[in-house]
Formats: C-alpha cells, sequence, structure tokens
C-alpha cells in the first residue's frame, strides 16, 4: 500500500513523466543487481571447481562412486 501512496504522490507532484523516470530506474538498478550477482556467482563456481580439484576430477575421470 506504501508503494501505491507513494507513486500516487509522485504522480501527483510532479506528473507522469517523473513516475516513469523512477520506475526506469529501479528497472536499471534491478538489472544491474542481477547481473553482478550473476558475475560474481560464475566466479565463485569456477573457483570453487579449481580449488576443490573439479578440473582434475573432470580432466581425469573420478576415482571413485562419490567423486
Amino acid at each position: 500500500m506504501d508503494v501505491i501512496n507513494s507513486a500516487r504522490h509522485i504522480f501527483r507532484t510532479y506528473g507522469f513523466r517523473s513516475l516513469w523516470v523512477g520506475a526506469e530506474v529501479a528497472i536499471a538498478r534491478e538489472v544491474l543487481t542481477c547481473a553482478i550477482r550473476l558475475v560474481v556467482t560464475k566466479q565463485l563456481e569456477v573457483r570453487y571447481f579449481e580449488v576443490g580439484g573439479g578440473a582434475e576430477i573432470a580432466r581425469m575421470g573420478p576415482r571413485t562412486v562419490i567423486e
């Protein structure tokens, strides 16, 4: 409900254009956050794969059923 009241206040005070710009900024911020999270997650996966011996297992094949 607070979001609706905030949007209504912005619309009444500044007009539709400001409301749209605010939405664009929120969308851009969310896209940027998701992109950063994706890059960091991918880097951590690669690092874990290399440090955890995943590269060697992939190259040589598993030694046990657990691997």
